[in-house]
């Protein structure tokens, strides 16, 4: 049974947002962390507020949406690839599909099952339905659903790349 659902939409380029990105990319453990990861971490900050410092980190689980995943840092990877014919390791490790999910995931101790699902859209409606049935499903006391993409490979040609930032998030508990 669904206790209450905590929603959380985030309107990028707000100047109280780029404020708390400047001041956590100052921090060293960041210093790789990518547009989505910022972003995830933004989101994971307030909605973990809502929970407990005494509930276990095995209760916590987590599902993060997406349509593109990492493909900025696969851009950035490439590019740098073909233009100096070096591999750098760092853009390739943050491209794979769940690098973000990873470093959420650690950053904040969840030990729960955590999730990175492809979608088509980024409509809340579906995907907060979607969230809730994974919810009954799943043997946690809370779940923290999360739609991430930003920044899209800005220098794919214009009708593969867009600049749109869109991210919300969920706290959907407790049986």
């Amino acid at each position: 049974m669904v206790a209450y659902i905590k929603k959380r939409s985030f309107i990028h380029h707000r100047p109280e947002v780029e404020s708390e990105l400047l001041r956590i990319k100052r921090n060293p453990s960041f210093r790789k962390a990518t547009e989505n990861m910022l972003y995830s971490y933004l989101i994971m900050k307030e909605l973990t507020s809502e929970i407990s410092p005494i509930v276990d980190s095995s209760q916590i689980g987590l599902i993060l949406y997406t349509i593109h995943g990492e493909l900025e840092s696969t851009c950035q990877f490439l590019k740098f690839y073909a233009e100096k014919g070096l591999s750098r390791p760092i853009y390739f490790q943050n491209s794979l599909h769940h690098s973000t999910l990873g470093f959420i995931a650690q950053k904040f101790a969840i030990l729960g099952p955590s999730y990175t699902i492809p979608v088509e859209s980024n409509d809340q409606e579906p995907l907060e339905r979607r969230s809730l049935d994974l919810f009954d499903h799943l043997d946690v006391s809370f779940l923290i659903a999360q739609y991430i993409d930003t920044k899209i490979c800005s220098s794919l040609p214009l009708e593969l790349g867009k600049d749109e930032n869109d991210s919300f998030g969920h706290l959907i508990g407790s049986k």
